[in-house]
């Protein structure tokens, strides 16, 4: 194909750097190789399933696409953006509101804020309202709108202003300790430069001004990252050694927890007996992989707030309660069964790169190839479906697309 910004290519990147980091970086903490084999398996067989389509066409057929500046460069999709940031910060707030706190405490010390509110949320405390889904459902649909603008607009002071969509997600981060809802953000943002830089045939993953623009994107989520992270008892550590080591141990449970908890767990599976370190039941059908469309049609199994309640520490390395989307497909299938499911996935998932490649004005199957780089990125968490607001916020930017392709919205704006 000639280009690295293809489903196959990028799971495959994105699983590389899932398994390669933790395993060089925490080299000392033993694994089980049949996990990261498996984990292998898993990613060969969605890659492989390009093959069944005819890439040359479709590229070909790409070039036909009309100019992306004039598809999404537009009024309606701009004054969107700002709307959805207005909404999604005004419900940040209510949301902290809601729990009992003032603006005045907001403004003195949100560190202790954001502290009080996770102590809140794992004690199951927390106070829930419309405002939190308002909040993050609107802060995704800012960085999706704002991904395709900064992707196609001309304009350098707009690609700037644009990266105020990032506002909602920063505030939920700093606010309510939740960093999961930014990094998330920053690949919604993403799906947007991926489909509107194919769609102006601009193939070329490793390139300077994108490597920059990674770089640039990084550091500065590193440091927001490090500052929620404050809120975790950081701040409470005067000591510089202390602090660097608890920061380490918090670093490697949320970047590295992953692999090792599901090495564990796998084993445990494997092996076909209960205990009362982890949940190996299974054959859930695809509740775990599709929460949101269970929840949707009734289906009232209770599940912690976190999904997995299991938070396994590894030899004082690192503790954590994420074991990637492959638990939940193992719940729901079994060790065969996710293979089989990992295959179709792929083949869903290239189905509609290629329908987004031979169509001139797509919705649904950019929608989704846009979605796909954030589902890759969750894969290492947990399923991007198990929450509610994600079919709800994927099907108004459908809508708010087709609105967009009419043509007295489609009309060169200055």
């Amino acid at each position: 194909m000639g280009t690295w910004l293809f489903p196959a290519t990028l799971f495959s990147l994105f699983w590389f750097v899932f398994i390669f980091f933790p395993l060089i970086i925490m080299f000392e903490v033993p694994i089980n190789p049949w996990a990261v084999g498996y984990l292998s398996l898993l990613v060969i067989v969605f890659s492989w399933t390009f093959i069944f389509f005819n890439w040359k066409k479709a590229f070909k057929n790409n070039l036909d696409k009309p100019s992306a500046n004039e598809t999404y460069d537009t009024r309606l999709l701009r004054v969107t953006l700002w709307c959805s940031i207005f909404i999604s910060v005004v419900c940040s707030i209510k949301v902290m509101l809601v729990q009992g706190f003032s603006l005045s405490e907001l403004y003195e010390d949100i560190v202790l804020v954001a502290a009080k509110y996770a102590v809140s949320r794992y004690a199951s405390d927390v106070i829930y309202s419309a405002y939190g889904p308002l909040s993050l459902g609107f802060a995704y649909l800012a960085v999706l709108i704002a991904g395709l603008i900064f992707g196609s607009t001309h304009s350098s002071s707009r690609k700037k202003w644009v990266l105020l969509a990032f506002l909602p997600s920063i505030i939920i981060m700093v606010t309510q300790s939740a960093k999961g809802s930014f990094f998330g953000s920053i690949f919604y943002f993403l799906g947007g430069i991926l489909v509107t830089s194919i769609q102006q045939n601009k193939l070329l993953l490793f390139k300077a001004n994108i490597l920059r623009i990674i770089f640039k994107i990084g550091s500065f989520s590193i440091v927001l990252f490090i500052f929620s992270l404050m809120s975790r008892g950081l701040k409470d550590e005067n000591d510089v050694g202390s602090f660097l080591e608890k920061l380490r141990f918090l670093l490697a449970s949320y970047f590295f927890g992953h692999l090792y908890n599901f090495s564990e767990w796998i084993g445990v599976y494997w092996d076909g007996f209960n205990n009362s370190k982890f949940d190996i039941s299974h054959y859930y059908y695809g509740f775990y992989t599709f929460t949101s469309i269970y929840r949707f049609f009734g289906y009232q199994k209770v599940t912690p707030d976190a999904v997995y309640d299991e938070y396994n520490n590894i030899q004082e390395q690192m503790e954590s309660n994420v074991y990637t989307i492959f638990r939940g497909m193992i719940m729901d299938f079994g060790i065969l069964g996710t293979v089989f499911f990992i295959f179709i996935l792929g083949l869903l998932l290239h189905l509609c790169f290629y329908v987004f490649l031979n169509s001139r004005k797509p919705i649904v199957s950019l929608t989704i190839t846009m979605f796909m780089l954030v589902v890759f990125y969750y894969s290492f968490i947990i399923s991007v479906l198990t929450w509610n607001i994600v079919p709800f916020i994927l099907i108004l930017f459908m809508i708010l697309l087709k609105f967009n392709s009419y043509s007295f919205v489609l009309k060169k704006t200055i």
